[in-house]
Protein backbone atom coordinates (compact mmCIF):
# COMPACT_ATOMS: atom_id res chain seq x y z
CA UNK A 1 0.00 0.00 0.00
CA UNK A 2 0.80 3.56 -0.94
CA UNK A 3 1.06 6.10 1.68
CA UNK A 4 -0.18 9.02 0.16
CA UNK A 5 0.62 12.73 1.45
CA UNK A 6 -2.04 15.39 1.91
CA UNK A 7 -3.05 17.99 -0.87
CA UNK A 8 -1.04 20.70 -0.60
CA UNK A 9 -4.13 23.15 -0.01
CA UNK A 10 -6.43 22.50 2.62
CA UNK A 11 -10.34 22.52 2.02
CA UNK A 12 -11.18 24.58 4.74
CA UNK A 13 -8.99 27.35 3.40
CA UNK A 14 -10.96 27.06 0.36
CA UNK A 15 -13.82 29.89 0.26
CA UNK A 16 -17.69 28.77 -0.69
CA UNK A 17 -17.66 30.10 -4.42
CA UNK A 18 -14.68 27.66 -4.87
CA UNK A 19 -16.83 24.57 -3.94
CA UNK A 20 -19.80 26.07 -5.31
CA UNK A 21 -17.37 25.97 -8.44
CA UNK A 22 -16.28 22.31 -8.02
CA UNK A 23 -20.00 21.10 -7.31
CA UNK A 24 -20.91 22.44 -10.69
CA UNK A 25 -18.31 20.76 -12.34
CA UNK A 26 -15.43 20.72 -14.63
CA UNK A 27 -16.62 23.02 -17.38
CA UNK A 28 -15.06 25.88 -16.00
CA UNK A 29 -11.73 26.89 -14.97
CA UNK A 30 -10.53 25.28 -11.22
CA UNK A 31 -9.04 28.32 -9.72
CA UNK A 32 -7.70 25.99 -6.74
CA UNK A 33 -6.37 22.50 -6.21
CA UNK A 34 -8.18 19.63 -7.27
CA UNK A 35 -7.45 16.10 -5.91
CA UNK A 36 -9.57 13.45 -8.72
CA UNK A 37 -9.05 10.29 -7.87
CA UNK A 38 -10.23 7.42 -10.19
CA UNK A 39 -10.54 3.68 -9.82
CA UNK A 40 -8.67 1.57 -12.22
CA UNK A 41 -7.92 -1.63 -13.35
CA UNK A 42 -5.73 -2.75 -16.23
CA UNK A 43 -5.44 1.02 -17.64
CA UNK A 44 -8.87 1.09 -17.16
CA UNK A 45 -12.04 2.77 -14.82
CA UNK A 46 -12.57 -0.18 -12.57
CA UNK A 47 -16.10 -1.95 -13.03
CA UNK A 48 -17.17 -1.96 -9.40
CA UNK A 49 -15.77 0.59 -6.94
CA UNK A 50 -16.94 -1.43 -4.02
CA UNK A 51 -14.18 -3.85 -4.16
CA UNK A 52 -11.86 -1.77 -6.23
CA UNK A 53 -8.08 -1.25 -5.03
CA UNK A 54 -6.51 0.71 -7.28
CA UNK A 55 -6.70 4.65 -7.64
CA UNK A 56 -4.93 7.05 -9.87
CA UNK A 57 -5.14 10.35 -8.22
CA UNK A 58 -4.43 13.26 -10.34
CA UNK A 59 -3.33 16.49 -8.84
CA UNK A 60 -4.37 19.43 -10.47
CA UNK A 61 -3.89 23.47 -10.02
CA UNK A 62 -6.87 24.97 -11.96
CA UNK A 63 -6.77 23.03 -15.14
CA UNK A 64 -3.70 22.18 -15.02
CA UNK A 65 -2.28 18.95 -14.10
CA UNK A 66 0.92 19.22 -11.12
CA UNK A 67 1.18 15.41 -10.29
CA UNK A 68 -0.08 12.47 -10.21
CA UNK A 69 0.53 8.88 -7.90
CA UNK A 70 -1.27 5.36 -7.36
CA UNK A 71 -3.01 4.48 -4.27
CA UNK A 72 -3.39 0.96 -2.97
CA UNK A 73 -6.46 -0.38 -0.60
CA UNK A 74 -6.24 -3.48 0.83
CA UNK A 75 -9.67 -5.16 1.10
CA UNK A 76 -11.63 -4.32 4.26
CA UNK A 77 -15.99 -3.22 4.81
CA UNK A 78 -17.40 -0.72 3.52
CA UNK A 79 -17.53 1.89 6.32
CA UNK A 80 -13.63 1.27 6.60
CA UNK A 81 -13.15 1.60 3.32
CA UNK A 82 -15.56 5.42 2.75
CA UNK A 83 -13.86 6.42 6.09
CA UNK A 84 -10.32 5.77 4.59
CA UNK A 85 -10.88 7.13 1.30
CA UNK A 86 -12.77 10.21 2.83
CA UNK A 87 -9.57 11.19 4.39
CA UNK A 88 -7.57 10.83 1.62
CA UNK A 89 -8.69 14.66 0.82
CA UNK A 90 -9.78 13.85 -2.38
CA UNK A 91 -12.68 15.95 -4.01
CA UNK A 92 -14.07 13.84 -6.73
CA UNK A 93 -14.11 10.02 -7.09
CA UNK A 94 -14.42 8.84 -10.76
CA UNK A 95 -15.68 5.12 -11.11
CA UNK A 96 -17.68 2.38 -12.46
CA UNK A 97 -20.81 0.90 -10.82
CA UNK A 98 -21.13 1.76 -7.37
CA UNK A 99 -23.71 0.41 -4.58
CA UNK A 100 -25.92 3.51 -2.87
CA UNK A 101 -24.88 2.87 0.40
CA UNK A 102 -21.26 3.29 -0.43
CA UNK A 103 -21.80 6.31 -2.70
CA UNK A 104 -23.85 7.84 0.33
CA UNK A 105 -20.95 7.02 2.87
CA UNK A 106 -18.82 8.97 0.40
CA UNK A 107 -20.53 11.66 -0.48
CA UNK A 108 -21.69 12.46 3.39
CA UNK A 109 -17.63 12.48 3.91
CA UNK A 110 -17.32 15.37 1.21
CA UNK A 111 -16.28 13.45 -1.95
CA UNK A 112 -18.14 14.41 -5.28
CA UNK A 113 -18.89 10.85 -6.75
CA UNK A 114 -19.84 10.56 -10.61
CA UNK A 115 -20.37 6.75 -10.98
CA UNK A 116 -21.43 4.29 -13.71
CA UNK A 117 -17.72 5.63 -15.82
CA UNK A 118 -16.23 3.52 -18.12
CA UNK A 119 -12.91 3.52 -20.59
CA UNK A 120 -9.41 4.03 -20.59
CA UNK A 121 -8.34 6.09 -17.12
CA UNK A 122 -6.66 8.76 -19.52
CA UNK A 123 -9.34 9.43 -21.86
CA UNK A 124 -11.75 9.68 -18.96
CA UNK A 125 -9.08 12.26 -17.14
CA UNK A 126 -8.67 14.32 -20.51
CA UNK A 127 -12.60 13.86 -20.72
CA UNK A 128 -13.05 15.44 -16.74
CA UNK A 129 -10.77 18.22 -17.29
CA UNK A 130 -12.55 19.48 -20.41
CA UNK A 131 -16.49 19.00 -19.40
CA UNK A 132 -17.36 15.97 -21.60
CA UNK A 133 -17.33 13.37 -18.98
CA UNK A 134 -21.16 13.39 -19.17
CA UNK A 135 -20.58 11.99 -22.69
CA UNK A 136 -22.94 8.75 -23.57
CA UNK A 137 -19.51 7.31 -24.34
CA UNK A 138 -18.11 7.31 -21.25
CA UNK A 139 -21.32 5.48 -19.72
CA UNK A 140 -21.31 2.02 -18.40
CA UNK A 141 -24.26 0.03 -21.00
CA UNK A 142 -27.25 -0.75 -18.87
CA UNK A 143 -26.58 1.78 -16.27
CA UNK A 144 -30.00 3.95 -17.16
CA UNK A 145 -28.14 7.48 -16.67
CA UNK A 146 -28.15 8.03 -20.61
CA UNK A 147 -31.12 6.40 -21.96
CA UNK A 148 -28.73 2.89 -22.92
CA UNK A 149 -30.45 -0.20 -22.24
CA UNK A 150 -33.59 1.26 -20.93
CA UNK A 151 -36.21 -0.21 -23.30
CA UNK A 152 -39.24 -0.98 -22.22
CA UNK A 153 -41.66 -3.10 -24.16
CA UNK A 154 -45.75 -3.04 -24.48
CA UNK A 155 -47.36 -5.99 -24.10
CA UNK A 156 -46.74 -9.02 -22.13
Amino acid sequence: MHDYSPPRFSKSARSKEDLAILAIGPKIALPFCVLVAVTTHQDRVSPVCDVARCFLVVETDGNREIGRSAVTLDAMALYDRARRMTSFGWDVLICGAISRPFQMMLTAGGLRVIPNTCGAVQDVVRAFFDGSIDHGSFRMPGCGCCGRGRRRRRGR
